[in-house]
């Protein structure tokens, strides 16, 4: 019943890929411990229904209200993450390797030893659960480095099975049960170091001062120039708590290496206080050096009744989250043709919306936020003015209603 419960809720969250990854695991279970793993007819009957149970909670209400149109959507779209059909989600099979190894460090490094057997002391109900967690781990790294669309998020699930084997290597380790290879300094030091010596560098090279020093290394890039060199955002003291934390990771890794310390937990402490300094100190005056200015527009613009911000020719949440928008500023005259005249785009109601605003009369307001390196298109050009610049953004205006 709760494998059942649970499954319809990740359903619900993630789509069919949730279920892909669940009978991955079981199955992968079962072949590993054979009739031990075999949960019996009765026990599937039961999630099953449990699963329909849940999944129709949702799903009937919906259809019953609005028809069929939020599950054929979803489907689709689902379809079209699978076939990497959204270039700015494209990106290498090794994509979620290079997350998790450094992102996670150094739980990444610390489960290494567990990623393929179990640890040579576990057993009973320990053996079992770590046969799942392995399961887990590699059914979702290999499912999301085979599909073409790749986001950071899609590799999260396998937080839960690193940490469970980081924390159990720390745990053996502490109580003497187990001795931590030597040789994990060396990818210890691959992951943090940059990490930490980045984070001490970038602050004092984004301050007004040393900005000149910074500015030949972005390769005459328009956008990420203003991106990067706009405001008086920092002062330069922010990469003291790097370079210490880089400093401590040094010692350890020395002392490690050279066997004067035989545990990790040391280092799982300063990296806590290392993101927490991060979230508390750096993330902040990065979004405001990044999206600082852009979000006081939308807020700005986006206060308008019935004004219309869109972003184009890049990608962006903020309209979302900072802009006064409802589910109904998306729908609208050009609704009705988005199917018929342009099935074959990714996103049909969004094309046919762009081209409404462009070619068609239009009786509120528009503003149009693009990069400052955006080339307008002579249409563009006949239907919209540049109103004013937001650091790295332009904003254009309708002139021709």
């Amino acid at each position: 019943m709760l494998f059942g419960l649970f499954a319809g809720l990740a359903f619900l969250t993630k789509g069919p890929v949730a279920l892909l990854v669940a009978s991955v695991v079981a199955v992968t279970r079962l072949f590993a411990a054979g009739k031990n793993a075999w949960p019996g007819w009765a026990n599937l009957g039961i999630a099953f229904v449990t699963l329909i149970t849940t999944l129709s909670l949702w799903l009937i209400p919906e259809t019953c209200k609005h028809g069929t149109w939020f599950l054929t959507e979803f489907f689709r779209y689902q379809v079209v993450l699978l076939q990497g059909q959204i270039a700015w989600h494209n990106q290498p099979w090794y994509y979620h390797f290079v997350v998790l190894f450094f992102l996670c460090a150094p739980a990444s490094v610390m489960a290494f030893p567990h990623l393929f057997k179990n640890p040579e002391n576990s057993t009973g109900n320990s053996s079992v659960l770590f046969s799942y967690m392995r399961s887990l781990f590699w059914a979702v790294l290999i499912i999301f480095s085979i599909v073409t669309t790749k986001i950071i998020h899609y590799s999260s699930l396998c937080w839960i099975p690193l940490a469970f084997m980081a924390g159990y290597t720390l745990y053996t380790s502490y109580t003497k049960r187990i001795t931590i290879s030597r040789w994990l300094s060396l990818p210890v030091f691959i992951c943090l170091i940059p990490v930490a010596a980045l984070f001490s560098v970038a602050p004092y090279l984004l301050t007004v001062e040393n900005r000149d020093i910074l500015e030949p290394l972005l390769n005459k890039d328009p956008f990420a120039t203003k991106l990067l060199l706009s405001g008086n955002v920092w002062g330069g003291w922010e990469g003291i708590p790097a370079l210490i934390f880089l400093c401590f990771v040094l010692i350890w890794i020395f002392q490690f290496a050279l066997g004067i310390i035989r545990h990790a937990i040391p280092l799982f402490w300063a990296v806590l206080l290392f993101s927490q300094y991060i979230y508390i100190v750096i993330l902040p005056k990065a979004e405001k050096q990044l999206q600082g200015e852009i979000i006081g527009v939308i807020k700005k613009e986006s206060a308008q009744n019935k004004c219309i911000v869109e972003s184009w020719d890049y990608k962006t949440f903020a309209i979302l989250f900072y802009g006064n928008t409802q589910p109904g500023h998306f729908l609208g005259k050009w609704s009705e043709t988005a199917k018929q005249d342009f099935s074959d785009e990714p996103a049909p109601n969004c094309t046919a919306r762009k081209h409404w605003i462009v070619q068609k009369p239009i009786s509120v307001p528009v503003k149009i936020i693009t990069r400052c390196d955006y080339i307008p298109d002579p249409e563009f050009k006949k239907r919209f003015a540049q109103k004013s610049n937001a650091g790295a953004y332009v904003i254009w205006e309708i002139i021709n209603p």
